[in-house]
């Protein structure tokens, strides 16, 4: 694909994958070519869903994704839980221009915390379905708001403790809802962090 592409001269800016139970073949390669390589470079969107069980690809997913350096925006979403933090090696790279970040899996605490160091031009987040391991929500909403300039953010369904205790809003129990606004609304103008001025409360995902 990206040889007939380049062959001819389009540049692609977007790579979207439309079907959530399938990576594209090339990504799984251990051939990384050259003009695999350019095919990346030219990329400003890219949203990619992982569902496998094997992660034995990660290295090319990471490889292909560490050329693209024009990168604006994205998306990455896995389901499977047992795997997911390793997918968190995805976002070592360094993408300058990059202002739009949606993440859906469980993150690992030091290597998010070096991501959002680098990447102080994002202006749009979205966290779903997002546990986190090695640390707490409460500190990294701190670094967040000190390293990125958001403009927007969607909050929801964020996990500590080994994804078993979700954060929900504390005068909001009877709903039982993820979705922090509060959360949004703090890393967006700033103000309390709502994790440390009881407006939140962690509740065991077997109630909720």
């Amino acid at each position: 694909m990206s040889s007939a592409l380049l062959a001819n001269k389009i540049h692609a800016v977007s790579l979207t994958q439309v079907e959530p139970h399938y990576i594209p073949e090339v990504l799984r390669s251990t051939c990384y070519t050259k003009e695999l390589r350019q095919f990346f470079a030219s990329l400003e969107n890219i949203s990619l869903y992982f569902n496998d069980d094997s992660i034995d690809y990660l290295d090319s997913v990471k490889n292909c994704l560490s050329t693209a350096k024009r990168l604006e925006s994205l998306e990455l979403a896995v389901e499977t839980f047992e795997v997911q933090t390793n997918f968190t090696a995805l976002l070592s790279n360094f993408w300058p221009n990059l202002t739009s970040i949606s993440l859906r899996f469980a993150l690992d605490y030091e290597p998010f915390v070096a991501f959002c160091r680098k990447h102080r031009n994002v202006r749009s987040l979205i966290l779903k379905q997002s546990a986190l391991f090695g640390g707490t929500w409460e500190d990294v909403v701190l670094i967040m708001r000190e390293c990125f300039h958001l403009r927007d953010a969607r909050i929801e369904g964020l996990t500590e403790r080994d994804g078993e205790f979700a954060w929900i809003p504390t005068n909001d129990k009877l709903t039982n809802t993820l979705h922090l606004p509060i959360v949004e609304h703090y890393l967006v103008h700033g103000g309390a962090n709502p994790f440390r001025s009881g407006a939140l409360e962690l509740e065991s995902l077997e109630y909720l």
